[in-house]
């Protein structure tokens, strides 16, 4: 069983803490910050980085950007 407590939401970082109790009892707990970003932001950077954003998708199943879960998935290659 999983359960996330959200700590903190400040500006678009997210601060929280997961704990995971496993099949023979033992219990894990993972503490982590994410910061939410828009596609332009995040074409922005890439291309600052020297990256050619090829693609953006809005999950792992290559839909439109806004119809899925909110992630974010990049193609993208270095620009020679």
């Amino acid at each position: 069983m999983m359960t996330a407590h959200v700590a903190r939401i400040k500006d678009n970082l997210v601060s929280f803490t997961q704990h995971c109790e496993l099949d023979d009892g033992e219990k894990l707990i993972s503490s982590a910050d994410m910061r939410f970003r828009s596609e332009q932001v995040v074409r922005e950077a890439g291309e600052t980085a020297g990256l050619t954003i090829e693609q953006i998708y809005g999950g792992w199943n290559r839909e439109l950007v806004g119809a899925a879960d909110g992630e974010l998935v990049v193609l993208a290659r270095r620009t020679s």
